[in-house]
Order: C-alpha cells, then sequence, then structure tokens
C-alpha cells in the first residue's frame, strides 16, 4: 500500500471526495478512477471508488474496487464489510455472511456489521444466529432502531409474537416516522389477535405511505378479525384499486362477501381470482360453495370437479359434492364421493383443519349416505336386491344418527317422504311428533389459513 501517493493522485483523490460528499457520482467516478489508475496500491481510492460505483448501483464494478482494496489492506473490516454489503445486494447471501464474519473478527464492536450479519442470517433461515447478531448490536448501539426492527422480525419468524411487538415498539419510540416499522408491528399485533392495534398500526402506515397496497390487504385481514366484515371488503377493494394482480386480495374479498349473503358479487370475485391463478383449489372449492348457498348445484358441482383435479385427496370437497349430488338426484355419484370421504378419513386420521371438520360431522356425512340410499329406491335400474340392500344401509345409517344427534335430525313433525320405504321396515327409534329431513346447505369451513402478507425490509446501514 502507498503511504505518500503523488500529488497528482491527491488532487483526483480530493476532487472525487468532494464530488463523492456533493453528490455527484459521475464526477466522483471519474477523479476516483484517475486516482487508482495513477496509484494502483493507494487503498483509500479503491475504497472511495467502490463507495462511489455502489451508489451508482454497479455493484460488481464496486465489489472489484473493494477486492483490490482488501488485496492492499486485508486488516482494515471496512473493505470486509462494504463488500459483505454489495454481496448480499446481489444475492450472493454465503459470500457477504462470509465476508461480515471476517470484518468481526477484525473489529467485533461494530454495530452495523452486526446489524448486516443478522440480516444475512435472517434470509438464510438462520433465525436464533440472526437473534443473537442483533443483540449485538443492540449492547454496542441501543438506540439503533433498525435493529430493533429487524431484532422483531426475527422474533416474529420463531413465532415470539409479544417479544417481537415489543422490539417493533422500542423501533418506533426511536423512529416513529417508519412506515416499514409500523407495518410490521400490525402484523405481529395479529399474530397475537391483537386485531384493533394492528388496525391503529397499519394505519399509521398508510398515514406515512397511502399507496402500499400490501398494507391495505393486511388492514382488511385485521379488520376481518375484529369482526368489521364491510370496512374489511373495504380495505381489499383499495388493495386491489392499488394492485389489481394479486389473486389472493380478491380471494379474501369474495369470502367475506359470501358471508354477507352477497353471492353473485362473491362469485365475481372468485373469478377475478381464478382468471390471475387457476391452480388455486381453494378458490375453486369456496366458489363453488357460494354457488351451493345460492342453489345453483350444477355450477357448484363444476367448480369442485376444478378443485378436485388441483387436489384429488381434499375430503372436505368430496364431501361438499357429495352433498350437492344428493341435491341433483345423482345418488350413485354422491356415494362414490362419500366412501372417498371415508377412506380419506380412516387413512389419514384427522390431519388437517377440514379432515377434523369432517371427522367431527361424520353424522351429517351419515345421513347424506342414508339419503342416496334411500334416493338410489326411485331409479328404474334399481333391482330387489338393491332395493333390499339400500334399505339395509339407510336404516343402520339413519338409527346411528338420530342416537347420535337426535335433536338435530328429527325437529319436524311428520318424516319426509323419502323415508317412507322404512316404514314396512324395523322402525327408526325417532321421538314423537318428529321427522327426518334432507341436510340443508350446511357447509364446511376450507382449510384455508388466512396469513398476513410478510414483506420484511432488508435495513441495511
Amino acid at each position: 500500500m502507498t503511504n505518500h501517493p503523488s500529488s497528482q493522485v491527491n488532487d483526483f483523490y480530493s476532487a472525487g471526495l468532494d464530488a463523492l460528499n456533493q453528490g455527484d457520482l459521475q464526477a466522483a467516478v471519474e477523479s476516483l478512477t484517475q486516482a487508482t489508475k495513477g496509484d494502483k496500491e493507494f487503498s483509500p481510492g479503491w475504497r472511495s471508488l467502490g463507495i462511489a460505483l455502489a451508489r451508482q448501483g454497479a455493484l460488481e464494478a464496486a465489489i472489484a474496487a473493494w477486492d483490490q482494496m482488501i488485496a492492499l489492506d486485508p486488516e482494515n473490516p471496512e473493505g470486509w464489510y462494504n463488500r459483505g454489503t454489495a454481496r448480499y445486494d446481489l444475492g450472493l447471501k454465503e459470500e457477504a455472511l462470509a465476508d461480515f464474519q471476517r470484518s468481526l473478527q477484525l473489529n467485533g464492536n461494530s454495530p452495523s456489521a452486526w446489524n448486516n450479519q443478522g440480516i444475512v442470517l435472517y434470509s438464510l433461515g438462520h433465525w436464533d444466529a440472526a437473534l443473537n447478531s442483533y443483540n449485538r448490536s443492540l449492547e454496542l448501539s441501543p438506540d439503533n432502531s433498525r435493529a430493533w426492527h429487524n431484532r422483531g422480525a426475527t422474533l416474529r419468524k420463531l413465532g415470539r409474537h409479544h417479544e417481537a411487538a415489543e422490539s417493533y415498539g422500542r423501533s418506533l419510540e426511536l423512529e416513529p416516522s417508519s412506515a416499514a416499522t409500523w407495518y410490521q408491528q400490525g402484523i405481529a399485533q395479529d399474530n397475537l389477535q391483537e386485531f384493533n392495534g394492528a388496525i391503529a398500526s397499519y394505519d399509521k402506515a398508510l398515514a406515512l405511505r397511502s399507496d402500499w397496497r400490501d398494507v391495505w390487504h393486511n388492514r382488511g385481514i385485521a379488520l376481518k378479525g375484529a369482526g368489521k366484515t364491510e370496512e374489511a371488503i373495504a380495505s381489499y377493494e383499495k388493495a386491489i384499486c392499488l394492485d389489481p394482480s394479486d389473486p389472493d386480495t380478491w380471494y379474501y374479498r369474495g369470502r367475506l362477501l359470501k358471508k354477507l349473503g352477497q353471492l353473485r358479487k362473491a362469485v365475481a370475485s372468485y373469478d377475478q381470482a381464478l382468471k390471475i391463478n387457476q391452480q388455486d383449489p381453494d378458490v375453486w372449492f369456496d366458489r363453488g360453495n357460494a354457488l351451493f348457498m345460492g342453489k345453483q348445484l350444477r355450477g357448484a358441482v363444476n367448480s369442485y370437479n376444478e378443485a378436485l383435479k388441483l387436489a384429488p385427496q381434499r375430503g372436505d370437497v368430496l364431501a361438499h359434492r357429495s352433498v350437492a349430488l344428493t341435491r341433483l338426484l345423482e345418488p350413485q355419484k354422491a356415494l362414490l364421493d362419500l366412501r372417498k370421504v371415508e377412506e380419506l378419513l380412516e387413512k389419514q386420521g384427522a390431519k388437517t383443519k377440514g379432515q377434523k371438520s369432517l371427522a367431527e360431522r361424520r353424522s351429517l356425512l351419515d345421513y347424506c349416505r342414508a339419503s342416496c340410499h334411500l334416493l338410489r329406491l326411485r331409479e328404474e335400474d334399481c333391482s330387489e336386491w338393491e332395493r333390499n340392500t339400500s334399505l339395509d344401509r339407510a336404516t343402520q345409517l339413519l338409527q346411528r344418527v338420530m342416537n347420535e344427534e337426535p335433536e338435530r335430525y328429527g325437529t319436524l313433525a311428520k318424516k319426509h317422504t323419502l323415508f317412507k320405504p322404512l316404514e314396512d321396515r324395523e322402525p327408526l327409534d325417532i321421538p314423537a311428533g318428529q321427522r327426518l329431513r334432507l341436510p340443508e346447505p350446511e357447509l364446511l369451513p376450507s382449510e384455508i389459513s388466512q396469513e398476513p402478507i410478510e414483506n420484511p425490509q432488508s435495513l441495511n446501514d
């Protein structure tokens, strides 16, 4: 490394620093390039040239400049730190991590290096190690709002939502004008089901940045959680105005419209989601549910068919399709679906939300099966053997239903005409003055879990 550069090199170097400080990046690059050409071993020139190039967005050229700096002055932690920052921005995460680790070996008291090492570890999914880095950064600089923010993001990834909210709160005390931190605070509060607090945080973020689509979307989720359905729909619609290309927002809007009974609007919203992404079985499923509720049974079956093409093991979709087919008087198809549901429950158990709902509603499924067996009697090609078999199965299923939930399935004064074929057989134990009836459209919840959109900010120093 040259300790005493020539006066000409010094002149180029000084001019480059002046231009860099004034924000004239092109002039800075030109002067500092001349300085490094005049003395290739002038480490400060390579350092400043790298900074000017990085600010221009020429990260690969900046890395090349810092390579020269590191070769000339390998014990200077700044060269490793700067190169690590540029490498991370280029997506070279492992290489960036190695640079930050070397920088910290040379100077373990740099809060910025600890913070940026935490960002890299976070991006690699090493949550515990990232948290340790942020904690060390904050020991050295407790008023670093960005480290508090990043610590909160990491705690949220670890499922420690209370601590995450506290960390975001500390960041906001130091920098209340950070829309990104208000947004992340809202997500943490949403995860804690503190929906009103989340709404307030999202509102703070939007006061600072009103065109942030993701915040409007997540605000809709929080409003839904707070039971403010119409306001949630309005928030989703604002997100759609800002960016109509996100299928999830159309989907969640459709679910809330369905909840309000606005079925045509709900189906239209699902259709918009499907124009963007036809590969989501949840959207097809919920679209079928809305059509079912509107008594458009054939359309509902068609939507369930599309959902099952994408997710053939979805027992909840099969169950819904079986009910629709029963009401369309297609008992054999309905029975096939119900058998598949039973097979799935026996094979997989109640592992998912949808399967758990099915397991809890076996009575409803049995009732549908009984109805299908009795509907089969009305078909012309039903043989005597099939008739007797169907009657036997219907009797067993209905008796089991009545034993498990007598009040639910025996609420009216007279038996439904569908069950008249059972009158001459072994009588069912039905409470006097009550009758069985075909199930009304009763929908199982879908498996969707509405998680807030996450858009963590990389807060590099």
